[in-house]
């Protein structure tokens, strides 16, 4: 009988073990972001930063709202938002209005600064992978100051930031919006170039790259 009662005891802990692991694997099923240094991908599909917005649309639908930071009669940046899928994303106005070059990804459906046009109505779903871990907003402090660095410079109230130097010409430049000094609701990427049309090679450049963003080089 204690032999019969110690196997059904054994069996109920084996149950319950499989049971909380098949509700972990629910609860962290696979993001469809993914953050690895310089690359940043959406259901395994690079994002096209630095292209046109109708790359944009190809991956993620037509935005649900846009508009110029500065109102239609003095163009500058323009903005677009999806609702759906959780974020936002910019571009120059002048030669460049065409080409996104930031993204701000929306952990929290809504955040204390302004966003342009505005923040998403939702978030994005079932939380991200940033360099192989995974974030959301329970532990999104905590990983953030693991993985990004403070600023010295002194234009900046040291914020959080990391920078990625894409071949010789890009970076991707990322910082989390703070609230009161704590990393919360909100990530953004920055395309930076430093050439004349170097906005344009994103897409294609960091496929050049090998997993610390260095160019590989042809044999």
């Amino acid at each position: 009988m204690k032999r019969l009662f110690a196997c059904v005891m054994i069996l109920g802990a084996i149950g319950c073990h499989e049971a909380r692991s098949a509700r972990s694997t629910v609860t962290q099923s696979a993001p469809d972001w993914s953050i690895d240094k310089c690359r940043i991908t959406y259901k395994g599909q690079l994002v096209p930063l630095g292209n046109g917005i109708a790359q944009w649309v190809k991956l993620f639908g037509p935005p649900t709202d846009s508009a110029f930071m500065y109102g239609s009669d003095m163009p500058g940046w323009m903005f677009y938002v999806w609702d759906s899928i959780g974020i936002t994303a910019g571009a120059m106005g002048g030669r460049d209005a065409d080409h996104l070059y930031s993204v701000i990804l929306f952990l929290e459906p809504g955040i204390d600064e302004k966003v342009y046009p505005r923040a998403p109505t939702r978030a994005i779903q079932k939380g991200l992978r940033l360099d192989g871990e995974f974030v959301d907003t329970a532990n999104f402090a905590e990983k953030l100051r693991k993985h990004y660095e403070e600023s010295t410079e002194r234009c900046c109230p040291k914020p959080l930031y990391r920078r990625y130097m894409i071949g010789d010409s890009l970076s991707l430049n990322s910082s989390p919006n703070l609230t009161d000094g704590i990393p919360k609701g909100a990530l953004s990427f920055f395309l930076h170039p430093l050439g004349p049309e170097d906005h344009l090679r994103y897409a294609t450049e960091v496929q050049k790259l090998d997993a610390n963003c260095v160019v590989l080089r042809s044999e």
